[in-house]
């Protein structure tokens, strides 16, 4: 009888604690936004509802993208968690200029860029981002979020962006929504941090240990011990402030 590997058994358990949503087989190859203006783009996005991602928890989330003078764009994310305001600053890139709708984010400094595709957006009230990550193809994680201008949308906007998900295959039927009641009004400024929780880590740790990828834990473990004002994540930390 075949048997599957412990490692892949031990990501998959991970994976499932931690509230993101994976299914076997390849990511999906969506379409994206035909003829993407990042101009219009740019500027600040609410979110209203998204797949469960551990690194979002709270409420209030919202992302203010603005180009840099290198045209790398900045990502300020925000959201407030347990009484206090979080903010962490990003990168986004376009990475292939003729896909400009594909975009590739990151938060740290030594993990590589995400993709954040742009699946569609009117510029004006709503876009549908989506992010997919294979695991040797045998499995995938993905997200999906849906943005708004405003920190509401009609049920009926959010009906129809969920059908373009599916369309595309991509299964939202466990989806959130994202309380945007109460934000306060002082923001504090950003600093880079690693979105992930202590337990996560140690848990990507055990995975490298298996495949064998030493190098990648040599870094990680410098990362760990080099930045250890933790709160809830790992790495730089969190600008923060009580909510009032």
């Amino acid at each position: 009888m075949n048997s599957v590997p412990v490692w892949i058994i031990s990501l998959t358990l991970v994976v499932s604690v931690s509230s993101q949503v994976f299914h076997w087989g390849p990511c999906p190859t969506p379409m994206v936004q035909p003829n993407f203006d990042l101009k219009r783009f740019l500027g600040k996005w609410y979110e209203i509802e998204k797949l469960p991602a551990t690194y979002e928890k709270g409420t209030c989330i919202e992302s203010d993208y603005t180009l840099r003078p290198d045209k790398t764009i900045r990502v300020v994310h925000v959201r407030t968690r347990k009484g206090k305001v979080r903010t962490a600053e990003g990168t986004a890139v376009i990475q292939n200029p003729r896909e400009p709708a594909k975009l590739g984010v990151s938060f740290s400094y030594f993990t590589p860029y995400s993709p954040h595709w742009v699946l569609s957006t009117d510029y004006d009230s709503v876009a549908l981002l989506y992010s997919c990550t294979d695991v040797l193809r045998l499995f995938h994680v993905d997200y999906a979020w849906i943005l708004s201008r405003g920190r509401s949308l009609p049920p009926q906007t959010v009906y129809h962006a969920k059908e373009v998900f599916s369309r595309e295959n991509i299964d939202v039927s466990r989806m959130i929504p994202t309380d945007q009641h109460g934000f306060p009004r002082d923001e504090p400024l950003a600093r880079p941090y690693w979105p992930y929780s202590t337990s996560d880590f140690w848990n990507y740790i055990e995975y490298f240990r298996s495949i064998g990828a030493y190098n990648q834990i040599n870094e990680m473990a410098r990362t760990f011990f080099s930045h250890q004002n933790l709160g809830d994540t790992l790495g730089y930390e969190v600008a923060e402030k009580p909510a009032r």
